[in-house]
């Protein structure tokens, strides 16, 4: 009866979720007090006293214990996602530049480990000296004692809150929101989906390593899981946590994101993996559990905080896709995936269970060593998964990326009703890395304004390429494409355009365009625009004084890639407009 129950209470857990996210992000404009503070304050308030309530045997009659414990650990898990989901949500509010908001993410990951530390102080005045964590008895001391630890919990979860309400965020959620508007740009949001994949299997390596944590401790030569040993044991997981969490933004300033993940990936592959040889061979010592555990955990950590700057960047993107913001509606990924790795690990310990009852394994320690090597090789899977889906999918830290998400954050900044135009006509705004070719090989500007137009569509940016090509075909029988000095700007605007978007070539072989100056073209910039009387002359217009500057287009013509192409036309926009 208990298993079912506990599955429907996981399953409805990870579905309210996002639902939560909706519902604080199309009501925070509403909201009297600035943005998310009243669900924080009263999500932690709420908290508390659901703790209290979990925890009183009184409420329990042995008829109704199964019913009421049901109900108890449900309207926690709402509280705690009524204050949790807006916390983290602020970080992408951080919007000075991305060294902030990595400091930020790092903060808070930071924060939450100090809050496990305080939970492991907490739990080990329960556990008795011949057991490990899964044995806690609360009902062999006092009520005092008791009830004045649970106090001291909820006075930490009320004072966070209150430390976390004094933010002020300046960012409103801007999009024009139902439900349906809503979860489409959750679902349609690839990027976001693609850090939800990538979060799920690093919470399944996290989880099962930390739950079957007293597996790999019972190998070491003349352990005891004693209370005594409890802190000390988890000592490499607390040190190397806050040690990876303070040194995560120096890290990615001296390496890269991209960097910092990639080791992020490896390191807990490498750490269990040399974790596995002692054991087998029997030689396991407290100094190569402490080693092998602080290179898995410190790996793990920055994957934890890494994942939460992409979720930050993930809303950004959001709002560059969908012209809105729904913070909390991204970050609730980060709680749901937290939760399905509880879940796998819960169907993996029941697994464990169940061959424990079987005659498949002779002794005790046959079924631990099985379960060693299938917490070894989920791991060495995910962490494979985790690296595939990163380096083929994960686009936001690429260098176009880098540069919208800066430049959507300093428009953050302006509150003028204008904002969101100047925004949407920025070049830094339309050009996107994968519409850059570099050293394209064509003889013909029919086959290069069809290749330039295929990327725009690839990029979503047009929903029609012949509508495009039309238009495009259309201008060029008033006006030829060809400007001057080497340089085409053809260009069409109407329904069939998403978002102002500008595809680029260089091509290897210069091409007669009719330029004024008769000379052949080899710079192209293909610029889509909306019919709405503004973006075609601001783009046009930017991107024209940016080309009419002394050399810039040399500058385009020797750079070594599309990579290269890309920052330079960024940097030129930000050193003019800015």
């Amino acid at each position: 009866m208990i298993l079912p129950v506990f599955i429907g209470i996981k399953v409805l857990d990870i579905i309210k979720e996002p639902l939560l996210g909706y519902l604080m992000d199309s009501s925070s404009k509403n909201l009297i007090i600035d943005k998310y503070r009243v669900f924080i304050l009263t999500g932690s308030l709420f908290n508390g006293l659901f703790i209290i309530m979990m925890f009183n045997q009184d409420l329990y009659s042995h008829d109704y214990q199964l019913a009421v414990a049901t109900i108890l650990f449900s309207l926690w898990t709402v509280s705690f996602s009524v204050y949790d989901i807006p916390s983290w949500s602020i970080i992408s509010s951080f919007n000075a530049n991305n060294r902030s908001r990595e400091i930020a993410s790092a903060v808070a990951r930071g924060t939450s480990m100090i809050g496990y530390i305080c939970a492991l102080l907490l739990v080990c005045c329960y556990i008795s000296p011949s057991s490990f964590i899964n044995n806690i008895n609360l009902s062999s001391y006092n009520g005092i004692f008791k009830y004045g630890s649970i106090a001291i919990t909820c006075a930490i979860i009320v004072s966070s809150s209150l430390f976390t309400i004094f933010y002020k965020s300046n960012i409103e959620t801007n999009l024009h929101k139902n439900l349906g508007n809503a979860f489409k740009a959750f679902f349609k949001n690839d990027q976001l989906m693609i850090v939800f994949a990538l979060c799920t299997f690093q919470q399944i390596i996290f989880n099962i390593f930390t739950n079957e944590y007293s597996f790999f401790v019972k190998h070491i030569k003349n352990s005891a899981l004693a209370k005594e040993s409890f802190l000390y044991l988890h000592s490499p997981w607390i040190i190397f946590s806050l040690l990876a969490f303070v040194s995560f933004p120096m890290l990615t300033r001296l390496l890269s994101r991209k960097t910092v993940f990639l080791i992020s990936i490896g390191l807990p592959i490498i750490g269990i993996t040399l974790l596995l040889i002692p054991i087998s061979f029997h030689e396991l010592t407290y100094a190569t559990f402490f080693t092998t555990v602080a290179i898995f955990t410190f790996g793990v950590s920055l994957s934890l905080v890494s994942t939460t700057v992409m979720l930050s960047d993930c809303v950004d993107y959001g709002e560059f896709k969908f012209g809105g913001r729904i913070d909390c509606m991204n970050f609730s990924v980060q709680t749901v995936s937290a939760k399905l790795g509880v879940l796998f690990i819960f169907f993996i310990s029941i697994f464990s269970v169940n061959l424990n009852h079987t005659d498949k394994f002779n002794t005790v320690e046959h079924l631990d060593n099985f379960t060693i090597y299938l917490i070894v090789v989920i791991n060495i899977l995910c962490g494979i998964a985790i690296g595939y889906i990163y380096m083929n999918y994960y686009k936001l830290h690429g260098s176009f990326f880098e540069n919208i998400l800066n430049t959507l954050s300093s428009f953050g900044k302006n509150d003028s009703e204008n904002s969101f135009f100047s925004r949407a006509n920025s070049v830094r705004y339309a050009i996107d890395e994968h519409c850059v070719i570099n050293n394209l090989d064509s003889d013909n500007i029919d086959d290069i304004l069809k290749v330039l137009t295929d990327r725009l569509y690839q990029v979503k940016a047009i929903n029609s390429k012949q509508a495009f090509l039309d238009g495009i075909y259309k201008k060029l029988e008033k006006n030829p494409a060809g400007i001057a000095h080497g340089i085409a700007i053809p260009h069409a605007r109407g329904s069939f355009v998403n978002r102002s978007a500008l595809s680029i070539a260089r091509v290897r072989k210069p091409i007669e365009c009719g330029a004024i100056d008769n000379k052949p073209c080899d710079l192209f910039f293909l610029i889509a625009v909306p019919d709405d009387g503004v973006s075609h002359m601001k783009v046009l217009g930017n991107l024209s004084l940016m080309l009419s500057i002394p050399g810039f287009a040399n500058k385009l013509r020797n750079s070594g890639s599309t990579e290269e192409i890309t920052k330079r036309l960024i940097a030129c926009e930000r050193n003019l407009f800015n």
